[in-house]
């Protein structure tokens, strides 16, 4: 499937909604250092948009995705790319889609690639909505 699409993921458990946030890597040149919920981009070989959001997210938490709840509302920006020469200018480089889901995972325990992000939790809106977070409408 080729798409330009990026996926994210907000899971819920039936006793209480949490996400589940990132901390992203001190040398991610996007947003380092911030939290972020899990995603990434569809691949070719993803059969759906719902096949590459259980694969990002197992790549990069290993929690399993049971079942889509519902879908957010998406985000839709443009990556802007500096110019060399002169005159500085930055042109659009890459537009991108961010599709959240609600989503039912099976167990709180997760794995983090520490190449890609530094720590993980678990956080209500309350405690989500006091770390350094980014492109999280909380």
């Amino acid at each position: 499937m080729k798409a330009p699409e990026q996926i994210t993921f907000k899971p819920s458990t039936e006793s209480s909604s949490r996400l589940l946030l990132l901390k992203r890597a001190a040398h991610d040149p996007a947003f380092p250092n911030m939290f972020a919920i899990p995603g990434g981009h569809v691949e070719d070989t993803d059969l759906s948009i719902f096949h590459a959001l259980k694969r990002e997210v197992f790549e990069e938490t290993t929690v399993s995705v049971q079942a889509v709840i519902d879908q957010i509302d998406p985000l839709a920006w443009v990556s802007l790319r500096s110019t060399q020469g002169k005159e500085k200018v930055s042109a659009p480089s890459l537009t991108n889609l961010q599709i959240p889901f609600i989503c039912k995972v099976e167990g709180v325990t997760f794995q983090i690639d520490p190449e890609e992000h530094s720590a993980g939790v678990w956080a209500d809106k309350g405690a989500a909505a006091k770390l350094d977070t980014v492109l999280i409408d909380i």
